[in-house]
This record gives structure tokens, sequence and C-alpha cells, in this order.
């Protein structure tokens, strides 16, 4: 399975269907980044093994902030140790020709999402969802925590290690 490849193909996809105005509803409001908003409505309980006794553990359900946030920066690794990858093979000089870089782009986190499981309901919000709700999300939190994210025609730029690993480690 190789999730740039279809990334690829649902970026083809959704340039085939889009429409005017209706690419995001400007209605939408969007979550704030990060803080506190990890877990929300009502929690249910799940079967854990803790030695060798079974207790059950109280829990809430993921915000599609989260889910998000998350999915976009193990997306960046990805994309690092992909880059760090066809850089090496392409010093070794045994490829016909060089392998090109991959992009982080709203399309490949929409991917991974659901490579995990995921579906467009758990991070939703209104009707935009998929690779324009990761896009207003990112906005989003460029705008209320100063970070220097730059989002052109779904490629993300400017998404640092260090947010990264604060939002990774985090959980």
């Amino acid at each position: 399975m190789n999730i740039f490849k279809q990334a690829e193909q649902v970026k083809a996809k959704a340039d085939s269907t889009k429409r005017g105005n209706q690419v995001a509803l400007k209605s939408t409001i969007t979550v704030p980044c990060f803080k506190g908003l990890y877990r929300k409505g009502e929690p249910y309980t799940i079967k854990v093994k803790q030695g060798k006794k079974k207790i059950d553990v109280s829990v809430k359900p993921l915000t599609g902030a989260f889910i998000l946030s998350y999915f976009t920066c193990l997306a960046a690794c990805i994309v690092q140790d992909e880059n760090a990858y066809r850089e090496a093979s392409n010093s070794t000089g045994l490829n016909e020709k060089p392998l090109e870089p991959v992009q982080l782009t709203s399309y490949l986190i929409e991917v991974l999402i659901a490579s995990e499981g995921f579906c467009l309901d758990d991070y939703k919000q209104g009707k935009t969802q998929g690779a324009k709700r990761v896009e207003s999300h990112l906005k989003a939190m460029k705008e209320q925590r100063d970070i220097d994210i730059v989002i052109s025609d779904s490629v993300i730029t400017g998404l640092n290690q260090d947010i990264v690993q604060a939002v990774l480690s985090a959980i």
C-alpha cells in the first residue's frame, strides 16, 4: 500500500468534482487547535488488561481537532522519513532516474486518517470534510497559535519539527 499514490488519487477525484464556491462553507466554525480539546462527549467504558485482570476504564471520544492535529504531525514525520529514504536512494546512483521528493498535502493527511480506520464523520465540521476540513483546521491553527503554516494548492509547508514533536508528545 502506497499512501502517496492513494493521496494523489484522492486529490484527482476531488479536483474532478470541485464546484465553484462550495469548496468550504464560510459559516463553518473552526475548532481551536489542540489544548484541552482532544476529548469530548459522553464517556464510555472499555476493558483494559492490567496484569491478569481486566478492568473497566472510562474514556471520552476524540475530537476532530485532535485527530487532525495528530495525523497532520504524523504525516509530516512520514513525509520527512520518505524524503530521507529517497535522498539516500538517489545518492547511490542505482536508480534510472532520481526519485522526486514528496510533499505534505491535505490529501495525504486524509488518506492517512482513513487508513487508520477513522471516517469523515469523526473529524468533519458541518458540511466541510476531507482535505478541505484539514486545510480549514490548519488555517485556524495558524491564526490562533501564530504558527507560520502556509497552505497553497493543498500543499502544506512551514510545519517544523518543534510543532510536530510538541503535538505528538502531547498524548
